[in-house]
């Protein structure tokens, strides 16, 4: 018994991180950069007089808008995609009732 315990505390430190955690990690940090850009280019573009100036920043954030959409979908393949060991492990066992007893008397 005590051996199973430390094996089982032991388990826990060869066991990987999931590759998907970083990427998502990751993914997350980049989306929120490009959230923080295109907050400054909608300021920058309802300030803008110039119409010509007004187009390219309309533009990027159209770019960028449509790279956050690609990030996001990224994110969503990847976790579909995921193997994790816990999602194995996952195992709904039926919840069994007692059998009926039928007395005639």
């Amino acid at each position: 018994m005590i051996h199973k315990k430390i094996l089982n505390y032991l388990i826990e430190f060869f066991k990987k991180t999931d590759p998907n955690k970083k990427y998502n990690d990751k993914m997350k940090k980049i989306l929120s950069k490009l959230n923080d850009r295109a907050l400054k280019l909608e300021v920058q573009l309802e300030n803008e007089n110039n119409e010509e100036k007004r187009k390219n920043i309309y533009i990027m954030l159209k770019v960028i808008y449509k790279q956050q959409a690609k990030g996001e979908k990224l994110m969503q393949e990847r976790e579909r995609s995921s193997h994790s060991s816990r999602k194995d492990k996952i195992v709904i066992k039926p919840a069994l009732c007692p059998p009926i007893r039928l007395e005639i008397t």
